[in-house]
């Protein structure tokens, strides 16, 4: 409801409704009726231990983390320069937009995102996805171009990223990954992502979705099991995609006319993209059958034979707990909560809180 009507009014257009859609309409009025529709897969929590030390792994991370330090360093003093300098008010602030934009894809998407990877995934994260962290330097700095900042601090980012470039460059081609070797596949993977192939290993023939929090986690684990399906006779059945929120962090009303709309194009070929990645995950052929997804999907995707559900990253909020766990739509089906070691009491006491919210939410369903 989005307005305020008599009941009589709310019934008349309900009927209204059912007869355009050939469907019944069951509300919050209706609550006897709705529980028959809710499924209650069964749950777990897969507990995953913590990653051994690697002198690789940290020599990728101390880079980041340097890049990230002299990248701030710089754009704090641009933001400085701007302040004293700019000749009126609205230059500096398109000016100091331009470089804090620019600042956070680099730190964040870029060097962020392969923390992040490292840190979850392995090493197979950074072996698959630098060369297209490359490419997004590159299209980044070509678009930089247009900047109303200096050009002097545009050079000095570009400089320390085209440094950080050429050292992971030397760090990762002393990575040993041969294709279709499952035990260097499985060396570089962490403890966390060994976890789910394991569980998917156990789960052959389900239609599963697993849910985790950035779109580089969606992307690069559908990259790593599409290598585990060939490498691993037990996942050869395993055909995966991923689903991400189209444009995600893409500005479609950005200033600057010639990249709003490239910016445009970019959402509606994401569209194009996702549409045909869920009519894929739907369709009783199964052409997919595994979907990596964000919390794109969480809410309002209807897939009947759907099984399986993974939370890669535990839920942040009791809503995320609730609708993820909604996607299990097929009798019987299982619900899994990954967990580390390190923060197994937290996040089961967290958990339990979920477990106790939804059994009052339940109690107050039947009153």
């Amino acid at each position: 409801m989005v307005k305020k009507v008599t009941k009589d009014r709310f019934h008349a257009e309900k009927k209204i409704l059912e007869d355009l859609m050939d469907s019944k309409v069951e509300t919050t009025e209706d609550l006897y009726d709705i529980l028959k529709y809710v499924t209650s897969p069964d749950e777990s929590l897969r507990v995953f231990g913590d990653n051994s030390e690697d002198v690789t792994q940290n020599a990728i991370l101390n880079k980041c983390f340097e890049a990230q330090n002299m990248l701030h360093s710089i754009m704090e003093n641009e933001r400085a320069r701007l302040y004293a300098e700019a000749p009126n008010i609205q230059m500096k602030a398109v000016a100091e937009q331009d470089l804090k934009n620019h600042f956070k894809i680099l730190k964040n998407e870029i060097l962020g995102s392969i923390i992040e990877g490292v840190s979850s995934l392995g090493l197979i994260a950074i072996k698959l996805s630098l060369e297209n962290f490359k490419l997004m330097f590159r299209k980044i700095q070509d678009a930089s171009v247009r900047a109303h900042y200096s050009i002097e601090a545009n050079s000095e980012m570009a400089s320390i990223m085209q440094t950080w470039v050429w050292s992971l460059d030397h760090i990762v081609s002393q990575i040993r990954f041969i294709r279709g070797d499952l035990q260097s596949l499985e060396a570089l993977s962490s403890s966390k992502l060994m976890a789910l192939i394991d569980i998917l290993r156990n789960n052959q023939g389900c239609s599963t979705i697993i849910f985790v929090k950035t779109k580089f986690s969606a992307e690069t684990i559908n990259d790593i099991l599409k290598e585990y399906s060939y490498s691993d006779p037990s996942l050869a059945g395993t055909s995966s995609d991923f689903a991400v929120s189209p444009g995600a962090k893409v500005n479609p009303r950005h200033p600057d006319p010639v990249i709003r709309q490239r910016n445009i194009e970019l959402i509606n070929e994401d569209r194009r993209k996702l549409q045909t990645t869920l009519a894929n995950f739907k369709s009783s052929q199964h052409p997919t059958n595994t979907l990596v997804s964000t919390n794109v999907v969480e809410e309002g995707l209807d897939v009947r034979s759907c099984n399986l559900v993974i939370k890669f990253d535990f839920p942040d909020n009791f809503r995320s707990y609730v609708q993820s766990k909604g996607r299990a739509r097929a009798r019987p089906s299982h619900y899994i909560l990954m967990v580390s070691e390190a923060e197994r009491g937290k996040l089961e006491k967290k958990y339990n809180e979920y477990l106790a919210m939804e059994e009052l939410s339940l109690r107050e369903c039947h009153k």
